[in-house]
């Protein structure tokens, strides 16, 4: 039995060619977000609303803060933190 990868890809640097390719093999789902706002929407498609606060946002960016304290993975495969400041 193969797992399934949903893919979501933030912005217009995301590599949505790979994106879709990993989901499509796999039996997932490609999503697209071009805000914060689009980036809430395809989590709440994908069913991760329950398990996660995706209305909390202590700075009032826009992000909610789960992404900002566990990390946003960029194009370039790395990840960014904003509260570090950490790019791994």
């Amino acid at each position: 039995m193969g797992i399934k990868i949903y893919t979501v890809g933030f912005g217009s640097d995301c590599d949505a060619a790979a994106l879709e390719s990993i989901a499509e093999k796999t039996g997932g789902e490609y999503l697209t977000a071009a805000t914060a706002g689009e980036l809430q929407d395809a989590y709440e498609i994908l069913g991760v609303v329950s398990k996660v606060d995706l209305e909390k946002d202590d700075d009032k960016d826009g992000l909610p803060d789960v992404f900002e304290y566990t990390g946003i993975r960029m194009s370039n495969g790395r990840y960014w933190n904003k509260y570090t400041g950490d790019v791994i």
